[in-house]
């Protein structure tokens, strides 16, 4: 396991996965899977979980570290939940049982592209089980996703966070 939570990166990925980059920093990182705490604009807003081989390059720049000195000027930079840093980052499988089934996930295939969001209700060998919700916070049903299909897992945003806030049983 490697922690680097004080450099700013810019992660590009296989462009197989996304075109887009990711700017982020470090929370852990295991030989399979890294775990970012993400930034846009100075703000960090949730944890993003993705497998090292889809990372094809780590940038260091002179912006990145300029950013990051304002964030942490302006308070900007909230701390990790220790529940995040306990996340294991072993396999897909391992993750998702660290994040456990009542918390809000993202669960993305950027190949696709598709995502669901909702919370887990089972953990299985080689797929997962998740509660959707569309974006008026209206239950969609559960969907099975293979964890070979999953690019990227998307854990505590405000988004999430305010969406959990206010989801109803269906």
């Amino acid at each position: 396991m490697r922690n680097r939570a004080s450099s700013l990166e810019t992660i590009v990925r296989r462009p197989s996965i996304s075109h887009q980059k990711f700017y982020g920093i470090c929370v852990n990182e295991s030989e399979r899977l890294a775990l970012y705490h993400q930034e846009s604009d100075f703000l960090f807003d949730g944890f993003c979980l993705f497998p090292t081989k889809d990372i094809a390059r780590r940038d260091r720049t002179p912006g990145n570290q300029r950013s990051l000195r304002l964030s942490r000027a302006e308070k900007l930079l909230p701390k990790t939940p220790p529940w995040v840093r306990r996340i294991d980052l072993i396999s897909i499988r391992s993750a998702l049982e660290s994040i456990g089934t009542r918390r809000v996930v993202i669960i993305e295939n950027e190949r696709i592209p598709d995502y669901w969001i909702g919370v887990l209700v089972a953990i299985g060998k080689t797929s997962c089980r998740i509660r959707h919700f569309d974006m008026l916070g209206k239950w969609m049903g559960v969907f099975n996703i293979p964890y070979r299909q999953i690019t990227v897992i998307k854990v505590h945003s405000r988004y999430q966070r305010i969406h959990a806030k206010y989801l109803g049983t269906g």
